[in-house]
């Protein structure tokens, strides 16, 4: 098969004057700047002009034994650095003859949501850039849980300097953020949610004990939305416990240690209270996790995905695991 490249369009003048910087690059003894040459160009040709117009003098010189074989005072020597400086402009000036007149960079829209996954009305941030100028319009649009009624605008505002833009929501169920401004439309970020954690209680956690055989209790409670009260009250509270001794390292894993219910309190709260047996030596680090199995396609609440496909459940969980919400 045959590849024909396009003709493209070139501005005379502005071929003009690549042509002759690029015989000073090679060299030539004297350049003119043609007509409609840019005072930039202009510049640069009479510099390396006058450098090659002392060179080709000295040359002149040179052929002349009778003549002094000192070149004139205004002549210029061009050492090989100076030659490749003249390359490198001429370079640049080429690759500027290709450019036309007046074309700018078309405007790119770019936006991110802090954090991904949030506890239920708790703030999330949409950042990002639309160019770089100042007071463009951009309208944050969400399609909410259950995804049926598609994206709507939430939020208008104009950039700031640089082109930047910062909304704040506070989603209750799952959601797709994107942000519009004239023809552009970024990329569709989603946000999960998660029950909020309050009135967190642990009597172990970060206090030094003796050694010996200690019970860790652990309460709190979950704040649900209304709508998603009835499903996610009912679901069991799975504890995890990983501890390393003789070491201030964390556990390389937790297992799964209790279930337990959780006490409802109000149409959107429940409590929970785990108590646990534990062994602690002189020297020790602990690790607890707690979750709810998602059911983000049925109430809009958790992660996505299958119940336990995010390893709460399991018999097992890495530390690592237990530093991020499961489900």
């Amino acid at each position: 098969m045959e590849l024909v490249h396009p003709p493209v369009e070139v501005d005379h003048r502005e071929r003009d004057v690549s042509r002759a910087l690029l015989r000073v690059a090679l060299g030539g003894l004297h350049v003119r700047a043609p007509a409609g040459a840019a005072p930039a160009q202009r510049a640069l040709l009479r510099l390396a002009g006058r450098g090659n117009r002392g060179h080709g003098e000295r040359d002149e010189r040179n052929r002349n034994c009778n003549r002094d074989r000192e070149p004139p005072p205004h002549g210029l020597r061009i050492s090989p650095a100076v030659r490749r400086t003249i390359g490198f402009l001429t370079l640049l000036a080429l690759a500027s003859a290709w450019i036309p007149a007046g074309a700018t960079a078309a405007p790119t829209l770019r936006m991110r949501v802090i954090p991904r996954v949030t506890e239920f009305q708790r703030p999330v941030a949409i950042r990002g850039r639309v160019g770089k100028a100042k007071g463009r319009v951009v309208s944050l649009e969400a399609d909410r849980f259950p995804f049926q009624k598609g994206f709507q605008q939430v939020a208008r505002q104009r950039t700031h300097r640089h082109g930047a833009f910062s909304f704040h929501a506070r989603p209750g169920h799952a959601v797709r953020y994107r942000v519009v401004s004239g023809s552009l439309t970024s990329r569709v970020a989603p946000v999960y949610v998660e029950p909020a954690v309050i009135h967190r209680h642990c009597n172990l956690c970060g206090a030094s004990s003796t050694a010996g055989k200690k019970t860790l209790r652990l309460s709190f409670q979950l704040r649900f939305p209304e709508d998603a009260y009835p499903t996610e009250s009912a679901k069991r509270v799975f504890f995890y416990y990983g501890q390393r001794n003789r070491s201030d390292r964390p556990p390389a894993a937790l297992r799964l240690a209790e279930t337990v219910g959780q006490r409802r309190m109000s149409g959107q709260t429940t409590s929970v209270t785990i108590g646990h047996r534990v062994r602690l030596p002189h020297r020790y680090r602990f690790a607890i996790a707690a979750c709810l199995r998602t059911t983000m396609a049925t109430d809009g609440i958790g992660l996505p995905g299958a119940p336990g496909s995010h390893g709460c459940g399991g018999a097992r969980i890495t530390y690592r695991q237990s530093r991020h919400w499961l489900g």
